[in-house]
């Protein structure tokens, strides 16, 4: 999902290619950009600032370094927490520098600097933190069928109601969305003081 921007920052392919990799793989492990700017041990606004189009700024081989370790940490904490039928069959547990660059060589041009989610390497879990990250769909109440209908047209997608259930709930556990329960309409929304320091 490209956004535009007046400003153009150039970059090469290849460094946008791994902006968009990462941004992906931080999205399906579900970890926010100032958490992992935290676990790489750099300031909080590392993550966001290299992902945001209004900069120039890519990543460094020794910041590659350090990201690969803290997404092979998060994998096999998730592996082991979640049941087999859980993970998507293509579930990566081990990243090294590598698996960041292109197999093959890009050409070597400068591209104007987007904001993107490679569509067909995402997950469900991956989906909802995007949703709560870049859009303000969940600043209301929404159904599991609405999100679902909502991440289908966004991403491409056909998922069904229950691809959600346990990663909209584990966002629930979280701390980043209120679920409602029955007898109410089960929905799922942005605590009050998120949807205030997203407008801010």
């Amino acid at each position: 999902m490209p956004k535009g921007d007046s400003k153009r920052n150039l970059i090469s392919n290849t460094d946008q290619f791994i902006i968009d990799g990462i941004r992906t793989i931080r999205l399906n492990l579900d970890i926010s950009q100032n958490a992992l700017s935290i676990l790489i041990g750099q300031y909080i606004s590392l993550i966001s600032t290299i992902e945001s189009i209004s900069t120039g700024n890519k990543y460094t081989d020794a910041q590659l370094h350090e990201i690969a370790h803290v997404f092979t940490q998060e994998a096999k904490k998730i592996k082991e927490r979640l049941n087999p039928n859980e993970l998507p069959p293509d579930f990566q547990t081990e990243y090294t520098l590598y698996d960041f660059y292109p197999k093959e060589s890009l050409p070597d041009v400068l591209v104007a600097k987007s904001r993107n989610i490679i569509i067909n390497k995402i997950y469900p879990t991956g989906a909802v933190r995007s949703l709560m990250e870049d859009t303000e769909f969940l600043n209301i109440p929404r159904t599991t069928k609405e999100f679902t209908q909502e991440a289908n047209r966004l991403f491409e997608k056909k998922w069904n109601t229950t691809d959600f259930n346990s990663p909209l709930d584990r966002a629930v556990a979280k701390g980043d969305l209120v679920k409602t329960e029955p007898p109410l309409q089960v929905t799922y929304q942005k605590p009050s003081k998120k949807i205030v320091s997203a407008t801010k």
